[in-house]
């Protein structure tokens, strides 16, 4: 169940980007979206789900940071 749900929440994120003003990192979010989604839906169908959990883990621990990131750096 949690795998489907963390797949459809990055790809409500895909979608979210193109409803935003584009920005100088559109590409790479696209990119980013496309690939955790891939990643996780492709280690669910495979049956590798350590992986694809510690693939959800990483980027889950990553997210905020980057995202205060780039917060500052579009404020100034």
């Amino acid at each position: 169940m949690y795998y489907i749900l963390y797949a459809g929440r990055y790809s409500a994120c895909f979608f979210s980007v193109l409803l935003e003003e584009r920005r100088s990192d559109f590409l790479a979010m696209q990119l980013h979206h496309v690939s955790t989604a891939t990643l996780v839906l492709v280690s669910y169908e495979v049956g590798f789900l350590n992986i694809g959990t510690v693939v959800m883990l990483l980027l889950d621990v990553a997210d905020p940071p980057l995202h205060v990131a780039k917060i500052f750096l579009y404020l100034r």
